[in-house]
């Protein structure tokens, strides 16, 4: 019997290391198909991408938040657990999913594998819990900045930026160096044209809106600036050309102007498509005063506006004119009182945005065409985008809906 035994002992140890082979290879297995898991979640959360993000605070409710921020890149890493994800909304009347982002990022209608694919949807207004739900409205965009911002960083400096209007169509651009009466500095416009872009790329944005303070929509540019600069500098760099990138927007811009537009605040509003002013705004291309002209189309679009003679005056003295005469000259389309100015230019631009997009750009080009064609060439030009509107599904809806008489369901 014992040599029987010690005779299967060979066969026995031979088993047993087969068996942590086989152990080992299924461990080994185990260890890979983690890694790769790993390695999946990490490039999925490296990934960036952009969109409108709805921010609450822990525990509170979805119907109040305490901001929104608009269409910013983002990366996964800087999303705190502060951050309400919607996923996009379907053609029903189904409530709105949402998750909350708290360590990991979940999602309820997507796998693991997909979340690299995964992007912030836009907030929609829809039923939820019988409720008019979600709209993209902030009520303080710097709390949404500073719940998504790294620690030591801001998104934007100088300015404050919303998403207002009854559908969460318009886009709020509030200038921000009150210290400075929105004084433009380079850094500012550098941060408004990137505001514009990314109201610009955004379909959900119908027009936009840019507004100061009550005391000042911008009181001109940054004297401290330009004091020591030189010829071969502001000639070699183009100084100021970046000024232009508001007179690319295609979607109405409109300005809320309160307090002093002076140099190049009133240049900045008169860059806009539309001006609304409060009482007490003051327009003026005061440049004369300090020994030098406008340098951000002072001198050509104040003539356009208002006239040569009225234009002469401003330019060669100095002088400001008021909100009412400048309702008046043709300069601002409306004056409202400053408490109420702001509220009145986002109905405004609610109403616009109402609209067909592609309608509202096509007018917007043809007016501004008025000012650099002959009428007969202008007149032409009219004539092609009215013709090119019967290519347009917006354009059958409206005259439809008119004869039917009820409200159009633009889809271009």
């Amino acid at each position: 019997m014992l040599s029987a035994s010690l005779s299967l002992l060979p066969l026995v140890q031979a088993d047993s290391r087969f068996r942590v082979r086989i152990n080992m290879v299924n461990f080994t297995g185990l260890v890979m198909l983690f890694i790769s898991w790993l390695c999946a979640r990490i490039a999925a959360f490296s990934s960036s991408f952009s969109g409108t993000v709805l921010v609450v605070k822990q525990n509170s409710s979805v119907h109040s938040p305490i901001g929104v921020f608009h269409s910013r890149p983002v990366r996964r890493e800087q999303l705190r657990a502060s951050v309400l994800l919607l996923t996009p909304p379907r053609q029903s009347t189904t409530p709105t999913k949402m998750v909350l982002l708290a360590g990991t990022v979940r999602c309820l209608t997507r796998t693991p594998a997909a979340v690299n694919r995964l992007y912030l949807a836009e907030l929609y207004k829809q039923p939820l819990n019988g409720r008019s739900a979600i709209q993209r409205v902030a009520v303080s965009s710097s709390a949404a900045q500073d719940a998504l911002k790294p620690e030591g960083s801001s998104a934007f400096e100088f300015l404050i930026v919303d998403v207002k209007g009854e559908k969460g169509n318009v886009g709020c651009i509030q200038l921000n160096r009150p210290k400075a009466l929105n004084a433009l500095s380079s850094p500012l416009m550098s941060e408004l044209n990137t505001a514009l872009e990314q109201f610009e790329a955004d379909d959900n944005i119908n027009a936009i809106v840019i507004t100061g303070s009550e005391k000042a929509f911008a009181a001109g540019a940054d004297i401290k600036e330009m004091q020591n600069r030189q010829f071969p500098d502001v000639y070699r760099i183009n100084f100021l050309n970046n000024w232009n990138k508001l007179t690319e927007i295609r979607k109405p811009v409109i300005a809320a102007v309160n307090g002093f537009a002076l140099g190049g605040g009133c240049e900045l509003a008169m860059m806009c498509d539309i001006i609304y002013a409060g009482e007490k705004a003051q327009f003026g291309q005061p440049e004369i005063n300090i020994g030098t002209i406008p340098g951000a189309g002072g001198t050509q679009r104040l003539i356009r506006a208002i006239g040569k003679s009225k234009a002469m005056e401003m330019i060669l003295t100095g002088n400001r004119m008021g909100a009412a005469e400048a309702e008046k000259a043709g300069l601002v389309s409306k004056v409202f009182p400053p408490d109420q100015l702001l509220s009145e230019t986002i109905k405004l631009a609610d109403k616009i945005s109402a609209q067909s997009r592609v309608a509202i750009m096509m007018c917007k080009e043809a007016v501004n065409a008025a000012n650099e064609t002959s009428l007969a060439e202008g007149l032409k030009f009219e004539k092609r985008l009215f013709h090119a509107t019967f290519a347009m599904n917006d354009r059958k809806e409206g005259m439809t809906a008119f004869l039917e008489k009820r409200s159009p369901n633009y889809s271009d």
